[in-house]
């Protein structure tokens, strides 16, 4: 903390920058049921293989695929007009595959065939920045910038010089403010999406001599 005797000016600096996602990340897979584990394990694993070739043969490399749940289990149901606890009365099997894309404009056409070849579970779905930190960081720099020309501003208004630095730190960083800009629909038959821009701001606290 800087030092109360020292006479000084304390300040808000923000650094903001403004990024258009050049990447997705996609949740998607294949929910089957059966009356055995076996039957349902078949099933799903036939349609899955489908998507995953399906994918393949979109041009999505394997480096970009990821199984990311996998689970077999049974589905109970209560006999009617009884008390007896629930039965088992079937299987699920649930396979789910993370879908890394790298180019915004491939997310319709494969949201698309996604469900054209199976999967009947999208559990989640988003745009990223690919170089955020990078971004951020350029924000950072931005911010404190602002922060020193928001004291030399202050001090020479007030008659003074802005000194060295005292103390500088980074506030609690908001939450990204997606906006979403309809140009960037898809304009074909495939799955409409927007991706938008998305504001990274960031800011510091500083306090500075001043002189």
């Amino acid at each position: 903390l800087a030092d109360a005797s020292v006479r000084s000016i304390t300040v808000t600096g923000q650094g903001v920058v403004v990024a258009s996602p050049d990447a997705a990340e996609i949740g998607a897979g294949v929910v089957s049921t059966g009356a055995t584990a076996a039957a349902a394990l078949t099933e799903n694993t036939k349609r899955m293989t489908a998507v995953f070739e399906g994918l393949k043969a979109l041009g999505v490399g394997e480096r970009e695929l990821r199984t990311s749940n996998f689970s077999v289990s049974p589905v109970y149901a209560r006999p009617r007009d009884s008390d007896a606890p629930p039965e088992i009365a079937g299987y699920r099997v649930s396979n789910m595959v993370h879908v890394h894309l790298r180019n915004t404009a491939d997310v319709g056409r494969v949201l698309d065939r996604l469900v054209a070849l199976g999967a009947n579970n999208v559990s989640s779905f988003e745009f990223v920045i690919s170089d955020r930190y990078e971004r951020l960081q350029a924000a950072l720099a931005d911010a404190v910038k602002n922060a020193h020309a928001r004291a030399t501003l202050m001090a020479e208004a007030a008659g003074a010089k802005v000194g060295p630095v005292l103390d500088i730190r980074e506030n609690a960083a908001p939450g990204p403010r997606p906006i979403f800009a309809m140009k960037a629909m898809s304009e074909s038959a495939d799955v409409p999406v927007a991706g938008g821009e998305e504001t990274l701001q960031v800011s510091v606290q500083a306090t500075f001599a001043i002189e």
